[in-house]
Parts: structure tokens; sequence; C-alpha cells
């Protein structure tokens, strides 16, 4: 079976039994603050839950990678403990969506952390030149974001793709 970490996980029971106490330390993690000014400050602890990720569960139940976490679900048992995992954890996530004003982090995560869900971020459009059904000239386009470029040089890409679509069209 090979090795999966450092402490191996034996049962899929066991494997949900830290997932869950991971869940809970996340969602009560308490940070210490000063409150108050002058004689009155006084350092309390204040709830400050902490953000679900793939990589602080691996971590959490004893293994050095996301991709030891990932190689548990080849095993048996195992590859639905993981999933209902990872759902969890993308369901914080997209939460997120809706509430915060700079979503690029977010998108990040679950663009890059989704094995299991597909997110993508493209647009597609489907030209039919003439509004004919079945008119033989058809042009398909995706445009996929790459992540080094920002959202105004894609619109700029995207622009010089649709001219030049246009353009051999025309041609």
């Amino acid at each position: 079976m090979g090795n999966f970490g450092k402490y191996k996980i034996k049962t899929p029971e066991e494997l949900r039994e830290k997932i869950e106490a991971y869940f809970k330390a996340c969602d009560e993690h308490q940070t210490k603050m000063l409150l108050g000014q002058g004689a009155n400050a006084k350092v309390e602890s204040v709830p400050d839950p902490q953000p679900y990720t793939v990589t602080g569960l691996a971590l959490a139940v004893g293994l050095s990678s996301r991709l030891s976490l990932l190689g548990y679900a080849e095993r048996d048992g195992f590859a639905e403990v993981l999933e209902e995992a990872r759902a969890k954890i993308e369901a914080q996530w997209e939460s997120k969506l809706s509430r915060l004003g700079n979503n690029n982090g977010v998108m990040f995560a679950l663009m890059n952390n989704s094995k299991f869900g597909g997110w993508a971020n493209k647009s597609q459009q489907d030209l039919n030149v003439g509004g004919q059904t079945g008119n033989p000239l058809q042009v398909n386009s995706t445009v996929e974001t790459v992540h080094k470029l920002s959202e105004d040089q894609l619109e700029q890409i995207e622009k010089i793709l649709k001219s030049a679509e246009v353009n051999s069209i025309l041609d």
C-alpha cells in the first residue's frame, strides 16, 4: 500500500475522528487581543474561527502534505471520508464568495484545490453566423483564464480573438 505519511492512519473511522477534530479546532480558534486603553486595557481571548484548508487538514491529521492526504483516497473506505471533508472545505470557501469584497483568493482556492468539483474560470461563446439552424459556418471559442494575466489583459486578448474570428469569417 505504500507509505502514507509519518503517522499512518489505519482506519477510515480514525481519519474521520481526526478530520472532525480539525474542523472543531478551526471553528473554536481563539486569538488573544488587547482590549481597551490605558489602565483599563486587558488581554482577552476572542473568537477567531480559522478557514478550512486541505493543507491545514493534512497537517492536523499528522501528514506532511496535502498530497499525502489525497493519497489516502486510493485506499478502501477512505475516499468517502475525504470527499465529505473536501465538500465541507469547499462549502466554506463558496460561502466566502458572497461575503468578501475581493474574491481572488477564494476563487484561487476553489480552482486549484477542487479535485472533485471542476471549478474553472472561463467564458464560452457560440457564434452561429447568419442565425440559421444548421449553418455550416459556425465558430465556437473558449477562453480560459491564465492565472498570471490580469482581468484587463484577458479582456484585451478576448477582444483581439473576437476581432480575428470576425475578420476571418468576412475574408
